[in-house]
């Protein structure tokens, strides 16, 4: 979204110099917001992508200044304002985000990541009315090439509403479309081994553990239900894996920093 969409001479040499932007936000520098000499918008694009590089390290405060600066310079840049909510929904500032996230969607009511994004805002802020009816227009919009991470998150609202019938018709919807997708799996088998089903939560994270290696989250849960299920064997070997994986937790999220998808 906040790439040149047509091409010009200008565009190799900004895509060169915003990758060296890229690059020092990620190495750790925290760069000054930019201006460019004769273009208001071509600025804002550079200040749009510095800023979703600092959103990529996890550092929403660096990025919420430089996404000021490009919604400054032109306010008519979605990408700018989507990233913009999405700074001010990860520093708890609930009511800038959802004034951003709006701006965006009057900008492009089509965008299905934007309107993925506002929804996780949404249901974070427990609003789960609107959230869901934002994941729905998400689904509905053309040519939306990943629908199973708008319904992932929809299933992870319908948990945090305590609705885990409807969560679990969600999750295994985002099956349908991509049968190995993390957060789905994930989801679904602390569904399954909250309710007891032992057997079906090991199906689930078992076939998530064949996909790919497990993260912090899903190591949690494989202790869990080994050790409910009595394989001590196994508890210790996944919880010699998370020892080794460290302190890092949380659950696989498909939630924010989807805006160019």
């Amino acid at each position: 979204m906040t790439g040149c969409r047509q091409r010009s001479a200008v565009c190799p040499v900004i895509g060169r110099w915003l990758w060296l932007v890229a690059l020092l936000a990620l190495s750790g520098c925290t760069l000054m917001p930019v201006d460019l000499p004769g273009s208001d918008t071509r600025a804002a694009r550079a200040n749009t992508e510095l800023g979703l590089a600092y959103l990529e390290e996890g550092r929403p405060a660096a990025a919420r200044d430089v996404l000021l600066k490009a919604v400054e310079l032109d306010s008519r840049l979605a990408g700018a304002q989507a990233a913009l909510a999405v700074a001010h929904s990860q520093l708890g500032e609930s009511r800038e985000a959802r004034e951003r996230f709006l701006a965006a969607i009057g900008l492009e009511p089509e965008d299905a990541s934007i309107r993925n994004n506002y929804g996780v805002h949404l249901c974070a802020d427990g609003d789960y009315a609107e959230a869901q009816r934002q994941f729905t227009l998400a689904l509905a919009a053309p040519d939306y090439r990943t629908p199973e991470r708008v319904l992932s998150n929809a299933g992870a609202c319908a948990i945090s509403e305590g609705d885990t019938a409807r969560a679990r018709i969600f999750l295994e919807q985002a099956l349908v479309h991509e049968p190995l997708h993390a957060p789905a799996l994930l989801r679904l088998s602390r569904l399954a081994y909250q309710e007891g089903a032992l057997d079906l939560a090991w199906g689930w994270l078992r076939r998530l553990e064949r996909s790919q290696e497990l993260d912090a989250a899903g190591l949690d849960l494989a202790v869990a239900i080994s050790e409910r299920l009595g394989d001590t064997e196994a508890a210790a070997a996944y919880r010699e894996a998370r020892m080794r994986l460290g302190e890092r937790g949380g659950d696989s999220s498909d939630a924010l920093l989807r805006l160019g998808e």
